[in-house]
């Protein structure tokens, strides 16, 4: 038992069927088949959810519980090389000495004796010896490759020979100087880096042969340049340019200390300049590109994001060296060079605090004085009275609206609601409509939302982790710290709108409503605040890692201690069924669950995809063979749609490939290993070298090669100015690039087309388990956004959605929010790979699964 609860996780959850994960153990198939077994002791009945794994052969043939199962996570290399390094098998042998009692005992504790009589050979392990049998095996070739700085080869000579050994190797190649001399006599290696060389190259006789086209021993060779600590600083870094630079520029140890023409003193300066590690000058680099072609106003948002993201060294530095841009715009306006820099750091001032920081450490300004106007994040949305959107709700809706309204004014009526009503049923015109109404009686809102995309889709939405400061773990804290300016802000509240609500945890609304009961000192739901959530129970629930069906039930708002405080508003009319009632239906019967097809042997799950939204290849159908940059604002209305994050990656390049006539970067990522103080650990990084880091791609963070065409279409990955439109989800186009900064216009929300730039951040998996060290990748933090993930569709709606399904959906709501994506069936197009639990079956009928927990609904 650990803190009350089983370890282990025991019992688990029913299950019929097994999900082979990608990233960890298998969730085995426990059917809820009533099948118990009563044990008197403890007086317990067990069932399917108590059995543990075990693999039945091998029990039997071995009498003991033995199991075999499919480990894909990172740490299984870890614990394997765990086993591999235990060395022989020991016994413990005890020497005792037989003596009369009238005798003293000698103990002889003899260290060496004891090691070389306690090695233990079973008669099982000896006769696989003796029969010859293997004992370890080898699916590729490794090929070790050296490294080393010039004359600094490693000699080996016998004792009294070094003055021969040195005229001896005076003139043997290393496989790296080999690799130079190759460079130099065979352009068709300019292709392959360093590491690459073995897959076509043989070193024989101290030199790169070309290996022979019917030779297939490339296909299993494996090169790898030998580690070296970070501590040995030249050496180091003069590996870390060998993993990136080839060709031309990789034919001598002079050569690698060149770049655009100029020579450098050391790898390390160097490397700094060709961007391949942290360079401090990077964001006066950033600044100066955007400089020349920024406005004024954008390049004060860029130098905000700068200092709030990127930890530059010298902040006030970096404002003084580009103070004359950024106030260019005040200047033309008449204002004094000391008036325009007043309203320069006002604007700064301003805009920092907005993203959860305080100005004065960053901008340490004497005598400052503020000549702003004060504004709060609070919706502000006087309109005319003869103009509200009130006047347009429907039945449903006014009578929600209505009951809200009265709430706002008595203090004994009901304050706690929750708006249900699928897609298209008018939640977010009765939000706009309330926030109009409530303005005009002089009340306040705050309207927060648990996704950053989500939250641009309404005037003057915040994340719920923005608002109340919230952590990304919610188990660690109970009570978020907040800010005295917060706490008055969220007590001058009156009305609180949470859209998406039923993919918030339930434990961050019962924090919501501890923190206001304790602002405003009342033992109220919510300190007396009235509450509207909103939401489909129909959609993706809460994302719970690797949790049960029972968890993911159990984490969300309806099993939460202030659920039962909610009246539940259900918005039945729905725009959709106007032009497409047929379409409607059939998403309200999928989102319930109410679709089945017993007859298709494939899974419980098993629904019929109907022929007209069949296809058979989802790019060309959403995007075509090819496009150009001119109908970028047609595509930017469309999107794939896709369960897991490798289809997204696959066709987010296929798409970007057919996008023609642009210009075209590759921009590379710097990865490291930190510590727990986010300092870099060289004693992982030698174990762990960086090229294995390049390889990884984990969710949440851009990819170390980010293939750029100006044009395209990208997603934002982290929640840089909410305020702004710049969250996490947010979709944007491609307007231009630097090597340090990148142009991006928004697409979508209610910012849709305002300009922002962008500089590179440092993106860590510290709270990603399936990784056991804090991997940093430093890069634009951004993804191709052609093809997104389900669950980051979700709250938006596309022209024409593709859902591309190479597995089928894995959790509830999947399949539904990524179909309801569209407006109208002629937007949607699925396309179902063929496996064991989808596709074709024999009768020509194309199936997939439609996960749906129809206890959420109870």
């Amino acid at each position: 038992m650990v803190e009350g609860s089983g370890s282990k996780d025991f019992p688990k959850a029913f299950c019929n069927e097994t999900d082979i994960s990608t990233d960890g153990y298998p969730i085995y198939r426990r059917r809820n088949n009533s099948n118990e077994t009563h044990f008197t002791r403890n007086n317990i009945q067990v069932a399917n959810r108590f059995v543990v794994p075990s693999n039945s052969f091998l029990s039997l043939k071995y009498n003991a519980h033995i199991n075999v199962e499919l480990c894909s996570t990172v740490k299984a290399i870890k614990y394997i090389n765990k086993y591999i390094t235990k060395g022989y098998d020991c016994a413990r042998i005890g020497v005792q000495v037989n003596a009369n009692d009238n005798v003293e005992k000698v103990v002889d504790y003899d260290e060496i004796k004891q090691y070389l009589n306690c090695r233990y050979i079973s008669s099982q392990e000896a006769t696989w010896h003796l029969q010859d049998f293997p004992i370890h095996g080898q699916s590729h070739n490794v090929v070790m490759l050296s490294i080393h700085l010039k004359d600094g080869q490693s000699i080996f000579f016998e004792e009294n020979q070094a003055e021969n050994a040195l005229q001896r190797e005076s003139v043997v190649c290393t496989t790296l100087t080999a690799y130079f001399d190759l460079n130099v006599s065979d352009s068709s290696a300019h292709q392959y880096l360093y590491q690459d060389i073995p897959n076509h190259y043989v070193f024989k006789n101290k030199k790169w042969v070309k290996r022979s086209e019917i030779s297939h021993h490339g296909e299993k060779t494996i090169g790898r340049i030998i580690s070296v600590s970070p501590r040995d600083v030249e050496l180091y870094h003069l590996r870390l340019i060998l993993l990136s630079v080839k060709g031309p520029d990789a034919t001598s140890f002079e050569d690698l200390k060149k770049f655009n023409g100029q020579n450098y003193s050391t790898y390390k300066h160097v490397e700094r300049v060709r961007g391949l590690i942290n360079d401090s000058n990077e964001w006066h680099n950033c600044m100066y590109e955007a400089s020349s072609y920024m406005m004024p106003k954008c390049l004060r948002s860029l130098l905000v994001a700068i200092i709030c993201h990127c930890n530059p060294p010298n902040p006030l530095q970096l404002f003084e060296d580009f103070e004359e841009n950024m106030i260019e715009d005040f200047i033309q306006q008449g204002n004094s060079v000391e008036k325009s820099l007043k309203l320069c750091i006002n604007g700064i001032r301003m805009q920092i605090p907005q993203n959860g920081f305080d100005f004065n450490p960053f901008l340490p300004f004497s005598n400052f004085e503020d000549i702003s106007d004060r504004e709060d994040n609070l919706v502000n949305c006087t309109v005319d009275g003869n103009n509200l959107l009130w006047n347009d709700l429907n039945s449903d809706q006014l009578l929600a609206a209505n009951t809200i309204l009265k709430s706002l004014v008595d203090l004994n009526s009901q304050k706690c609601f929750y708006l249900d009503g699928p897609g298209g049923s008018g939640k977010t015109f009765l939000y706009r409509a309330l926030i109009q109404k409530v303005d005009l009686i002089g009340k306040k809102t705050l309207i927060v939302a648990w996704t950053g995309i989500a939250a641009t889709l309404l005037p003057g939405g915040v994340t719920c982790h923005s608002a109340f400061s919230l952590p990304l773990d919610l188990s660690t804290v109970k009570s978020p710290r907040l800010t005295q300016i917060k706490k008055e802000f969220l007590k001058s509240v009156d009305l609180l709108i949470w859209d998406e609500a039923p993919m918030a945890p339930g434990t961050a609304l019962e924090i919501v409503d501890l923190i206001f009961q304790d602002l405003m000192g009342v033992k109220m739901r919510f300190g007396g605040k009235v509450v509207v959530l909103g939401g489909d129970f129909r959609q993706v629930l809460p994302v719970i890692r690797k949790g049960s069906r029972c968890a993911i039930i159990a984490s969300t708002i309806k099993k939460s201690s202030v659920w039962p405080f909610f009246q539940t508003f259900r918005l039945k009319r729905n725009m959709r069924a106007i032009t497409d009632p047929n379409f409607s239906k059939w998403l309200l019967d999928i989102g319930d669950g109410m679709i089945h097809s017993p007859e298709i042997p494939k899974t419980q799950y098993s629904v019929e995809v109907p022929i007209s939204l069949i296809s058979n290849d989802i790019v060309t159908d959403i995007f075509g063979n090819s496009f150009s940059y001119t109908d970028v604002e047609k595509f930017s209305r469309r999107a794939i749609l896709c369960p897991r994050n490798e289809d997204v990656r696959l066709i987010n390049e296929r798409v970007l490939i057919n996008l023609n006539n642009a210009v075209q970067m590759s921009f590379y990522a710097i990865d490291s290993i930190k510590n727990d103080d986010g300092v870099d650990d060289h004693d992982l990084q030698v174990n762990i070298p960086v090229e294995f880091l390049n390889t990884l791609n984990p969710s949440g963070l851009a990819p170390y090669k980010l293939n750029l065409k100006v044009g395209c279409i990208v997603m934002l990955l982290r929640n840089l100015s909410v305020n702004k439109g710049l969250c996490n989800g947010t979709r944007m186009i491609v307007r231009a690039f630097r090597q340090n900064v990148l142009q991006l216009e928004i697409i979508t929300g209610a910012f849709s087309g305002t300009v922002h730039f962008i500089p590179r951040i440092s993106l860590d998996t510290s709270n990603d388990p399936a990784l056991p060290f804090n991997f940093v990748r430093h890069q634009f933090p951004v993804r191709l956004a052609y093809a997104m993930t389900i669950n980051k569709s979700q709250g938006q709606t596309f022209d024409k959605v593709g859902l591309y399904l190479s597995e089928p959906c894995f959790s509830h709501g999947q399949f539904y929010t990524g179909c309801s994506r569209a407006m109208e069936s002629n937007g949607l197009k699925i396309q179902v790979k063929d496996t064991t639990r989808q596709g074709k079956t024999d009768n020509g009928q194309t199936v997939t699964d439609n996960v749906v927990y129809q206890e959420i609904f109870s």
